[in-house]
C-alpha cells in the first residue's frame, strides 16, 4: 500500500498554505532548548551620584560624582560593547536533533514550506563553531525566542572599567590602548554583528543555567546562579522565566523522565536538608538579582555608545526534575 500521498501539488494553493503553516507551528509549538556558550565583553562604571543626589548623571562611562573609595554610597553599573554565541564543546548538538530534522526537512520541501517555517521561526543566531578569531567557521540557527529556550552551559565575560575620573591622562591612555588591543584579539568587534547578538539575546523569554552540581551539593560555585546569571538576565530585557538546567551527564536521573516545575520551592525534594539549602539559595539570588535590576533602572538613559539595560525583576525561578 502506498504511504506517500502524491497529489499534494493538485491541492488548491490555500489549502497546501495552510497545511505548510500547521506543520511549522508543529514545529515550533514545542520550543527548542538552544545549548550555547556565552563570550560577551562587559563593562562597568562605579556611580555614586543616584545614591547621593537621587539623580542620575546621564554618563555610563564615566560618572563625575563617583567618590572613590567610598563603598556605601557607590554602585556599579554594567554595560556590554561586544559578544557572540559559541557553540558548547560538551553538547554535540546545539539543539534537539529531532527537531532540526524536522526544520531542515520544512526548509528544503518548497518555496511555502520554507516561508512558513521562517515566518515562526524569525530569529537568527550567529553560532561560532570555537573561540573567535578571524577566519573562524561560523553557523546560522533559526529560533524562535517566544517560545525557545536559551541554555548557557558556560559564559565567559571578562569585564573591564571605564575610566573615572581622577586617573592621569598618560596613564589613562595606556590603559585605553592595552585594553583595545586585548578587545580586538577576542571579539568580532562588528557593530552589525553586535546589533544581531543584542537583538537575540535580549528577544529570549525562557532562559536556563546548566546546574553542573550533584544532587546535594547546593553551594553557589556548583549552582552558579550568581557568577554566571545575574549580569547576563541584566541584558535579557523580555526575560520571563529563568530554570535550573541539570546537566544531563552528572544528573542522568533527571533526564530519564523530566518534567519542568515553574517554581523550585514547590519542589518535594526527597532530602529536607537540601531543599531548604536549595530554597535559601534561590531566595538569595532574587534578592541580590532584584537589587541590581534596581540599580540599573535608577541609571538608566537611553541611547548612548553602549548597551545599557532596563531589566525585569522575576518572581520565582523554576527547575528540570525528574518525574517519581
Amino acid at each position: 500500500m502506498a504511504t506517500t500521498f502524491t497529489f499534494f501539488p493538485n491541492l488548491p494553493m490555500e489549502i497546501q498554505l495552510k497545511i505548510w503553516k500547521l506543520a511549522a507551528c508543529n514545529v515550533a509549538e514545542g520550543g527548542q532548548e538552544i545549548h550555547v556558550q556565552l563570550h560577551c565583553h562587559l563593562q562597568s562604571t562605579s556611580h555614586s551620584c543616584w545614591t547621593t543626589t537621587r539623580q542620575f548623571c546621564g554618563h555610563h562611562g564615566a560618572c563625575p560624582t563617583y567618590l572613590h573609595g567610598a563603598r556605601n554610597v557607590s554602585w556599579a553599573t554594567f554595560c556590554l560593547s561586544d559578544g557572540y554565541f559559541l557553540q558548547s564543546e560538551a553538547n554535540a548538538s546545539i539543539s534537539d536533533p529531532f527537531t532540526q530534522s524536522q526544520m531542515a526537512s520544512l526548509s528544503l520541501a518548497c518555496r511555502n514550506s520554507r516561508g512558513a517555517l521562517h515566518r515562526q521561526f524569525q530569529g537568527e543566531m550567529r553560532i561560532y563553531q570555537s573561540k573567535w578569531r578571524r577566519g573562524v567557521q561560523v553557523r546560522t540557527l533559526r529560533c524562535n525566542p517566544k517560545k525557545d529556550t536559551l541554555v548557557l552551559t558556560d559564559v565567559h565575560m571578562p569585564n573591564s572599567r571605564h575610566i573615572q575620573p581622577g586617573i592621569r591622562p598618560l596613564t589613562a591612555d595606556a590603559m585605553s590602548r592595552a585594553e583595545s588591543a586585548r578587545i580586538a584579539r577576542t571579539f568580532p568587534q562588528d557593530p552589525d554583528k553586535f546589533a544581531a547578538f543584542r537583538s537575540i539575546l535580549s528577544s529570549f523569554r525562557t532562559f536556563a543555567i546548566q546546574q553542573d552540581g550533584h544532587r546535594g551539593d547546593t553551594s553557589s560555585e556548583k549552582i552558579d546562579l550568581i557568577n554566571t546569571g545575574m549580569l547576563i538576565m541584566l541584558f535579557m530585557e523580555s526575560i520571563k522565566g529563568l530554570y535550573i538546567w541539570p546537566n544531563p551527564h552528572l544528573w542522568p536521573e533527571v533526564w530519564k523522565s523530566p518534567r519542568r516545575i515553574e517554581d523550585v520551592k514547590l519542589w518535594d525534594y526527597e532530602d529536607e536538608l537540601g531543599r531548604r539549602e536549595f530554597r535559601d539559595e534561590v531566595d538569595y539570588f532574587l534578592r541580590e538579582y532584584d537589587q541590581w535590576v534596581d540599580v540599573h533602572n535608577d541609571h538608566f538613559t537611553p541611547g548612548g555608545e553602549h548597551w545599557a539595560p532596563r531589566p525585569r525583576k522575576l518572581s520565582r525561578i523554576g527547575c528540570f526534575v525528574w518525574s517519581a
